[in-house]
């Protein structure tokens, strides 16, 4: 699960900033607070959430 996160974490963060950079440049500075709230940390708490979530539905092996 710790991998899982991780591997979550290496892919996505070079993702979003790159996303982050295409919406500066292409719209205005204005928009650097919607993307600190909206596509910031707000992501990558909802994905490790989300895996979190997903990982403790697994069965276990003995039950």
């Amino acid at each position: 699960m710790t991998l899982l996160r991780l591997a979550f974490a290496v892919v996505a963060m070079p993702l979003q900033m790159a996303l982050n950079l295409y919406i500066l440049s292409s719209c205005s500075l204005l928009m650097m607070p919607l993307l600190s709230f909206v596509l910031g940390p707000t992501v990558m708490i909802a994905g490790c959430i989300g895996l979190y979530g997903w990982a403790m539905s697994w069965n276990r092996a003995g039950e």
